[in-house]
């Protein structure tokens, strides 16, 4: 299928999911990720803030800060993604496309201070190959933290059995739906 069909598709039905359905499949999946080894493991998070239908991260996000934890963010500028810490959500401003972006004046990260990206996504296959919206900020990004653990938060209707890949894509290693964990390497 082609991936704008596929893309239009998925976010179609993804949007109609109402907010009540949003916030407890997302619970679920803060649920399996919290307790997930790469979670507790990690120290230093790559977040990204939801938006529209997306698995809902803001209290992910202040939970992880609650636990101590270092919180990352993206920040798009031009055609790439800048990571800055944020200590909490007030360090927040409506950037790119009205996603909540960390503000100018928070601390730049470089990437070998990443301990684990939570990454998202329009859909994903078993393999952990991503279809996202077509602008390729993170497939830039990931190939630049080729060491880092990279978790796909979606939906379970978000994941579709094989994704056409091309050479630029990058894959995650893992995916955390409500209903359940897929581990991408032993599928691969």
């Amino acid at each position: 299928m082609d991936k704008s069909v596929l893309r239009e598709r998925i976010l179609q039905y993804r949007k109609s999911l109402g907010l009540s359905q949003r916030q407890k499949k997302s619970f679920l999946v803060k649920h399996k990720l919290f307790n997930s080894k790469e979670y507790k493991q990690a120290k230093n998070l790559l977040f990204y803030c939801s938006y529209g239908s997306e698995v809902i991260t803001y209290l992910m996000i202040e939970e992880t800060l609650a636990f101590g934890k270092k919180v990352f963010l993206p920040l798009c500028t031009q055609n790439n993604l800048q990571v800055r810490e944020i200590k909490s959500l007030s360090d927040l401003n409506p950037g790119y496309g009205g996603i909540l972006e960390p503000t100018e004046n928070t601390r730049e990260v470089k990437p070998q201070e990443i301990d684990l990206v939570i990454v998202p996504g329009v859909c994903f296959d078993k393999t952990g190959y991503r279809l996202g919206y077509g602008k390729g900020f993170y497939d830039r990004f990931l190939k630049d933290v080729p060491q880092v653990k990279k978790i796909g938060l979606c939906y379970c209707m978000q994941l579709v059995e094989k994704l056409d890949c091309e050479a630029h894509d990058i894959p995650v290693d893992m995916i955390i739906s409500e209903e359940g964990i897929t581990d991408c390497h032993r599928l691969a």
